[in-house]
């Protein structure tokens, strides 16, 4: 083996020294780029994460209860003839891809995926036509296969109609009993269950009632013993309205600012009242001593002060003459 001369491996540790000196600059920034964006990922308060999280998982959720409550709208009374129920949808399907899929038989009056209580998708789709030619057309896409997935597409039946069973009595005597409210509607027809309301403050009956009978007929019949005398009272019987979805609760920051608001708005606008009352004469006693509190306090400081002043001249002119 050759061995290299002391002057080429001086020369080769120079150029590798060069090398070195030439690289150092780069990798300096670099390392300078990546610690100031871990600065930069620092930086973001501990706050601000937990905000934007919070705000992130509202904002989904919202997006979640708008995609239940747009699959399962109520379908258009006219169009239940022209609607196809879509079963084998892979469970990756979208409600977009659903539309876009039929719309190669016509227009689509609406496209929705069934989604259950707990926002899970089966599977399972329904899609609405404009006119019974185009429904006629997806009758056909029955058999044909949609991401590895052979679709059944058959008629819809129309959804069933829900029961209204409940009634609502009211005007009843605060004695009442479930016993003889049973027995005064046990006329009409089976009773499945009586829900006497109580009066939150007192924990007593406040006098209303919501019946529920097994079958529909049986509530209807119930609505022929409104004015009926019970107790020595006239009732009042209409059908239950159901329950309304609540609305969505504001931030409670933001309704604390409003209820600041509007105290201190009524107290502005008390006092003013107070003092134009004071003024015209026409407030009680009670109500004038509050209204002229305030400008007689201003009034007795005023005096205090301009007796002061006088006391001070004459103390002056006292003075003056005793210097002279």
């Amino acid at each position: 083996m050759v061995k290299k001369p002391n002057t080429l491996k001086k020369a080769a540790r120079e150029k590798e020294a060069e090398k070195a000196e030439k690289e150092a600059p780069a990798a300096a920034a670099e390392d300078g780029e990546a610690s100031q964006q871990k600065k930069k990922r620092k930086a973001i308060p501990a706050k601000l994460r937990r905000d934007s999280k919070k705000k992130r998982k509202v904002e989904k959720k919202e997006q979640k209860t708008k995609e239940w409550d747009e699959n399962n709208a109520a379908e258009d009374a006219e169009h239940l003839d022209r609607r196809v129920v879509v079963a084998n949808l892979p469970t990756s399907a979208t409600r977009q891809e659903l539309r876009e899929l039929f719309e190669r038989c016509g227009t689509v009056h609406s496209a929705r995926l069934f989604v259950n209580a707990k926002g899970v998708f089966r599977g399972v789709g329904f899609v609405t036509f404009e006119s019974d030619a185009e429904f006629q057309e997806a009758l056909k896409v029955n058999g044909t296969e949609f991401k590895k997935q052979t679709l059944r597409v058959e008629k819809a039946d129309p959804p069933p109609k829900k029961a209204e069973t409940s009634v609502f009595v009211g005007g009843l005597p605060f004695t009442a009993e479930e016993a003889k409210i049973r027995r005064h509607f046990k006329s009409c027809g089976d009773i499945k269950d009586v829900r006497m309301q109580e009066d939150r403050v007192r924990k007593k009956f406040n006098g209303v009632a919501f019946i529920q009978f097994k079958t529909e007929v049986a509530a209807q019949a119930a609505l022929k013993l409104d004015r009926s005398a019970f107790g020595g009272r006239s009732l009042l019987v209409k059908m239950a309205n159901p329950k309304k979805k609540p609305l969505p609760k504001q931030d409670k920051a933001e309704d604390k600012k409003k209820e600041g608001q509007t105290a201190q708005e009524k107290t502005t606008a008390g006092g003013e009242k107070r003092k134009a009352l004071a003024e015209d004469g026409t407030a009680t006693p009670k109500a004038a001593a509050v209204a002229e509190e305030a400008p007689a306090k201003k009034k007795t400081k005023k005096a205090a002060d301009v007796a002061e002043d006088a006391l001070e001249k004459k103390k002056t002119k006292k003075q003056k003459v005793a210097d002279a």
